[in-house]
């Protein structure tokens, strides 16, 4: 099973040069730095909700600490590409703890190579298990998770409620599940230490973040909870937002989360998973399981309404997939055995196609996912020689500083351009990168001048007035 998984996480891993989305860019980047001897740090300034005295930034005050410091081994083995090669171990493991964790639960041997070989594709998450995201991660400590509470076992629980924590903001609540589901079996004070292992784990981190940051972190995480639309949560213009008004944009992601609910089972698996749960509703990691991804998204969603629709549930809900393909083929197998029983149904057609079904969609949402994040050539040289020893504005600095090894400054087309020159002025920033549109605040080279007054454009590039020469490349 484990090396079925390599084999696919590794071919799709061949279609991705570097890292897309931010995430992804940003755990890279502090791996980056940290191998460098420069700490934990970010020499990009992605988010104005926090804006300090000088660049670099403290690492890790928004995202959480683990998914960049499992990157760093593979990374130093091979700077170029290691952190896709921890990515794809790590999603390859996948495999075998389904296999575990179905065989535990009572399923044959033959089921259980189903429910490895089911997790070993991804599922719906496919592709995006092979970069340096949050994805694969997260889904092997809620896998872990989930077996370590069949087995009751309180000290690994404790452990990866602490792992889940400190990879996801979201991930206490995950510990918060696991201690439920141990409470019938071991008991309040096991229970109580999962529980609590995650939320102290959670508050140390809040509290490191505040000691290497300051008060100001404090206020960028109420942005994120408190943010009405997502460009103002990366312009550090939010406003405290009522309740009702809360309340309407959690109704407003029902969608997102009847997505997140079914994500795991791809749909397919879903009435097979209904009845298994039921059938097994009183073991512990049923319970927890069951708990976890009927009330976490609603949850987050109510906590952070608009960065819970961008990324945070389906970064969340992989925990969900190994426990939901165990459950996944208990319930096959009961629903084979009657259709060869009474429907006279070769024992192969049901578990085939279903198998099938899986495997197609899997490639389908990988090959989606690789055709609407193409590669975005930039010229580095160019980028470098008009940032100087400065950054740059960029409406994807993290995308810029992974890419060129040039620092950025997040600029958006909404900026006043008061606080662009404040910004400016502040971090040294002598150009601004423009190369297209983006959906970051609308920036494109047509609005920039009403952002960046006096600024001389040059292609992709923007300088700034009475600045030092730009060295020019053709782009």
């Amino acid at each position: 099973m484990f090396s079925l998984g390599i084999l696919v996480h590794a071919a799709w891993a061949l279609s991705i040069r570097s890292p897309v989305d931010w995430d992804a860019q940003y755990y890279r980047l502090v791996a980056e730095r940290w191998l460098a001897g420069e700490g934990a740090t970010t020499g990009s300034l992605w988010n104005l909700a926090y804006e300090p005295e000088a660049l670099p930034v403290p690492a890790d005050l928004h995202w959480m600490p683990l998914p960049s410091r499992v990157l760093i081994p593979g990374l130093w083995l091979w700077p170029a590409h290691g952190d896709q090669v921890v990515a794809v171990l790590v999603a390859a493991a996948w495999a075998p703890v389904a296999y575990l964790l179905a065989r535990a639960a009572g399923a044959t041997a033959g089921w259980a190579t189903l429910a490895g070989a089911l997790a070993a594709t991804g599922g719906v998450w496919a592709r995006c298990l092979s970069t340096s995201d949050v994805y694969g991660l997260y889904g092997l400590v809620g896998a872990l998770a989930f077996l370590a509470l069949q087995r009751r076992s309180v000290p690994a629980l404790v452990g990866l409620s602490v792992a889940a924590a400190l990879t996801r903001t979201d991930g206490l609540l995950l510990g918060l599940a696991l201690g439920f589901g141990l409470w019938t079996t071991r008991g309040p004070r096991a229970a109580g230490a999962v529980a609590l292992s995650g939320l102290l784990a959670h508050g140390l981190w809040v509290a490191r973040s505040v000691a290497v940051g300051g008060g100001a972190v404090l206020s960028a995480r109420r942005s994120a909870a408190t943010a009405s639309d997502y460009a103002s949560f990366f312009e550090g213009t939010v406003e405290p937002i009522t309740l009702a008004r809360r309340l309407e944009l959690s109704v407003r992601a029902g969608p997102a989360v009847l997505e997140a609910w079914l994500a795991p089972s791809a749909l397919l698996l879903t009435p097979f998973v209904v009845w298994a749960a039921w059938k097994k509703r009183r073991e512990s990691w049923v319970r927890a399981a069951v708990a976890y991804g009927l009330v976490g998204p609603p949850v987050v969603v109510l906590l952070a309404p608009v960065l819970a629709t961008h990324g945070t549930l389906e970064r969340t809900s992989p925990a969900l997939l190994v426990p939901t393909v165990a459950l996944g083929v208990l319930g096959l197998a009961s629903a084979n055995r009657w259709l060869v029983r009474v429907r006279s149904f070769p024992r192969w057609v049901l578990p085939g196609s279903i198998g099938a079904a899986w495997a197609f969609l899997s490639f389908a949402l990988g090959t989606d996912h690789l055709a609407r994040q193409p590669v975005v050539a930039i010229d580095c040289a160019a980028l470098r020689a008009a940032a100087g020893d400065g950054p740059l504005f960029s409406a994807h600095p993290l995308r810029v500083e992974q890419r060129c090894g040039v620092p950025g400054v997040l600029l958006t087309g909404r900026l006043p351009p008061e606080r662009a020159a404040e910004l400016a002025d502040r971090y040294d920033v002598r150009a601004a990168y423009l190369p297209a549109a983006t959906d970051v605040g609308s920036l494109t080279p047509e609005n920039a001048a009403q952002v960046l007054i006096g600024w001389t454009p040059d292609g992709d590039i923007w300088r700034g007035q009475n600045l030092k020469p730009m060295a020019t490349s053709p782009m």
